[in-house]
């Protein structure tokens, strides 16, 4: 049965129901009630949980997070009412804590995984009502142990392509949208003629100003004048060719949906701007330059390659966008900061 399952699960391509596959092969030779799985995330340093609580609970793509890897642990340890738990939770390693668990024979059973550094990278966590019977744990221990430590691999590997697939036909179509700025139009942002902000409107200064009083080229002459205004091109000696393809591209990146567009962005822009150049806002005594220069850059940037539909959405119809940032949660928040970076 292991060695079919084995075959099974190593034919999926799909990370979205891999980690269910592996439960319910479980399920077939042990009758636990749920199962949660966790996997360990190098880049990020943090713990994500894969499944929780299956098939019990309604999986969501957001999945949770732990930095402080033990922490994990500690709803299960509150449900167990586990003496010292705080104590086992800050002092302990990962592989302890679950060797300490499975030692209490409980109707908990848990199973790490080690793929390369010696350290628990996967960990699998059942749950049974009555508790595991010796048999059970014979099984556990001889053959289902041996079973994860083969498929489980596979499974993580597989969802880190799925991952990137996914990522290429991002790019693939960005690319494709978004076209490359021309030494011209750089050229001409950098040559322009308009030297004070007011020249495009005595209120520009003011809070309440109306940006859509400006048009869409004296819109992106206006955030190279912000820059210089703010000082950011005379404190970090920025080339003014490279400052306009820079907001030459960011201009690009916006779409044409109803609301998340470049005069969106050019608004809260100007309301970052304006917050920064007024003296009685004290902005300059609690932002150092690089946080200046960076809410500057943020609010410009910070609804970029928009498409006009939520998170939700992207959830519903399975886009590139939901599988490379749906287990993060905020898809279009991440998909923003990454296109800005």
């Amino acid at each position: 049965v292991l060695h079919q399952e084995t075959l099974r699960i190593s034919r999926l391509v799909n990370d979205r129901n891999m980690y269910e596959a592996v439960a319910d092969s479980l399920m077939k030779l042990l009758n636990y009630d749920y199962i949660s799985m966790y996997h360990f995330d190098k880049n990020e340093h943090e713990w994500i949980e894969d499944l929780k609580h299956y098939p019990i609970e309604k999986q969501v793509m957001t999945k949770m997070r732990w930095s402080q890897s033990p922490w994990m642990f500690d709803s299960l340890f509150k449900e167990l009412k586990i003496n010292n738990a705080m104590k086992i939770l800050t002092t302990d390693s990962v592989d302890s804590i679950i060797q300490y668990i499975n030692q209490l024979d409980l109707n908990v059973y848990m199973i790490d995984i080690f793929l390369d550094d010696g350290n628990p990278s996967m960990i699998v966590e059942l749950h049974k009502t009555n508790q595991f019977s010796k048999y059970d744990k014979y099984l556990l221990t001889n053959y289902i142990t041996s079973f994860l430590s083969i498929v489980m691999p596979h499974v993580y590997l597989t969802s880190e392509l799925y991952v990137m697939w996914n990522k290429n036909e991002l790019n693939t179509e960005l690319v494709a949208y978004h076209m490359k700025i021309t030494d011209n139009e750089v050229n001409q942002l950098v040559d322009h003629t308009i030297k004070n902000l007011t020249d495009l409107h005595p209120n520009f200064n003011e809070i309440t100003f109306l940006t859509r009083n400006v048009n869409e080229q004296d819109s992106i002459i206006a955030i190279m004048i912000m820059f210089n205004q703010l000082g950011f091109i005379k404190h970090w000696n920025i080339q003014r060719s490279t400052l306009a393809c820079f907001i030459l591209t960011v201009k690009k990146n916006y779409r044409t949906p109803t609301y998340h567009d470049w005069t969106h962005a050019f608004t809260v822009g100007h309301m970052a701007y304006v917050a920064l150049n007024i003296e009685s806002t004290l902005m300059n005594q609690y932002l150092d330059k690089i946080e200046q220069l960076t809410l500057f850059v943020g609010a410009l940037c910070h609804d970029i390659d928009h498409r006009g539909f939520n998170n939700n959405y992207q959830t519903l119809i399975q886009s590139p966008l939901a599988a490379i940032y749906g287990y993060k949660g905020s898809i279009l928040e991440h998909h923003h900061v990454d296109q800005t970076m």
